[in-house]
Formats: C-alpha cells, sequence, structure tokens
C-alpha cells in the first residue's frame, strides 16, 4: 500500500488500522522463498511478525489497554489492508511503467504484472504495449 498510494494523480480509499482491531486475528502479507528471501529469512520475518503482533495484543489487552490507533504504531509494514485506487488512463499508464519496471520493489511488480493483465483483458487498446513490455 505505502508504495501504490505515492501517485498523486489517482484517489484511494483504504482500510485504516486506527478502526481496526487486530487482537482476535491478524493478516500478514508474508514473503515466499525467491532469490533474495531463502527459507531461513522468511522464517526470520514470520518469527518477527509474530512478535510484533503478540505485542499489540498485549497492549490492547491490559488492564488499561491502548486505544487501536496508539497500539498500531506496533503493527509491521506487512500487515494487510484493503485498498481500492482509482484513476485516469493516463494515470494506470504511469503507474504500470514505474511499478512493473525491474527497478521497483519485487513484491510490487508482481502485483501491478496482475493488475495490468486484468487492465489489459478489460481494454486492450490502451495497455496491450505496457503488457508486451513488462508481462
Amino acid at each position: 500500500a505505502n508504495e501504490i498510494v505515492r501517485h498523486r494523480l489517482a484517489s484511494y480509499s483504504q482500510e485504516s488500522t486506527r478502526y481496526v482491531d487486530y487482537t482476535n486475528e491478524i493478516h500478514f502479507i508474508l514473503p515466499t522463498e525467491s532469490a533474495y528471501w531463502t527459507k531461513e529469512r522468511v522464517q526470520l520475518f514470520m518469527d518477527s511478525a509474530a512478535r510484533q503482533w503478540n505485542a499489540y495484543t498485549e497492549l490492547m489487552n491490559t488492564e488499561k489497554g491502548l486505544s487501536k490507533q496508539i497500539a498500531r504504531d506496533i503493527l509491521p509494514l506487512c500487515t494487510a489492508t484493503t485498498l481500492i485506487m482509482s484513476a485516469n488512463y493516463r494515470e494506470w499508464r504511469h503507474f504500470f511503467k514505474m511499478r512493473c519496471d525491474k527497478a521497483a520493489h519485487p513484491d510490487m511488480q508482481i502485483v501491478a504484472k496482475e493488475v495490468l493483465a486484468e487492465a489489459k483483458g478489460i481494454i486492450p487498446v490502451i495497455f496491450d504495449d505496457l503488457y508486451e513490455t513488462y508481462c
């Protein structure tokens, strides 16, 4: 979400961790094994996320627990969120050029290419060239 909302000519609606209570269950976007995420690094990542969630629930459940908006400070960036993005065609094309490129974060490339494939399926004349370049 942090990389997506950098595109200023778009509009966003995003679920806020300020109002969501994650004490019962939290969803993290976890890495999968890859060239840079070895099995050991994935496990370290998962252990770290679990520790942060445990600390969050402890902060919320103490006798004088913190409010959600304060306790959320401890949640990691990999906390899942719902995000809706609206943009005109020119901005979508810019988004795909930036986020499908080899210089973009590898995980962002995966998401952007999936969205590009959907966009191409809906309006091929606008997105065919980008699909051929990046997918």
